[in-house]
């Protein structure tokens, strides 16, 4: 992820064999309001950085762009939440939490940003928000985006052939192996 990165350098990059970019965000309004009155320059400066479309107004999931695979990036992230809100690991853990849930509750993708360096202030966020993730049903996977990518790619070739039939409507899908078909609200 790269979430300044001008249309040259996305250029470049689909030309020079990568496959997928997640260089546009998203963002989950999942902090108190508490919390937003304590927003510093950090917090502002990454919002303007950032420049993340409302969760409100877009869906989470995949889509080619410029001949990649753009996976959008879920905010608020890390550094957004500890050094530009002071929310602490309990903050960090209660806002990935929230949209790790409606993320899951509206089918789309939760991909969870942070930076290294601060991975032992948020181990155990991460810890508790995957824990999370395995006890949601139906099952969250958990991967990686290059993986996403490769989903994302072999989904463009599936199919669905509907055919009326005097019994109702008949679905036939073309798909691979590891497809799975959820219907919801099916007579």
């Amino acid at each position: 992820p790269y979430l300044s990165c001008t249309p040259t350098v996305r250029e470049v990059a689909s030309l020079n064999g990568y496959r997928y970019r997640s260089n546009e965000a998203i963002w989950w309004d999942v902090v108190p309001n508490e919390a937003q009155e304590h927003q510093n320059a950090i917090f502002k400066r990454l919002i303007d950085f950032y420049d993340a479309a409302p969760a409100s107004q877009t869906v989470a999931v995949p889509r080619f762009a410029g001949g990649l695979v753009e996976i959008p990036a879920s905010f608020p992230d890390d550094l957004q939440l500890l050094d530009g809100l002071g929310v602490g690991l309990d903050g960090v853990t209660a806002a990935w939490t929230r949209i790790l849930e409606a993320t899951h509750d509206r089918g789309e993708l939760f991909v969870l940003v942070f930076h290294p360096e601060t991975f032992e202030h948020v181990r155990g966020a991460l810890g508790l928000v995957l824990q999370r993730a395995r006890e949601l049903t139906p099952n969250v996977w958990v991967t990686r985006l290059t993986d996403v990518s490769r989903w994302w790619e072999s989904k463009t070739r599936f199919q669905v052939e509907t055919t009326e039939t005097r019994h109702g409507l008949e679905l036939r899908f073309t798909c691979d192996e590891r497809a799975t078909i959820l219907c919801r609200h099916v007579s």
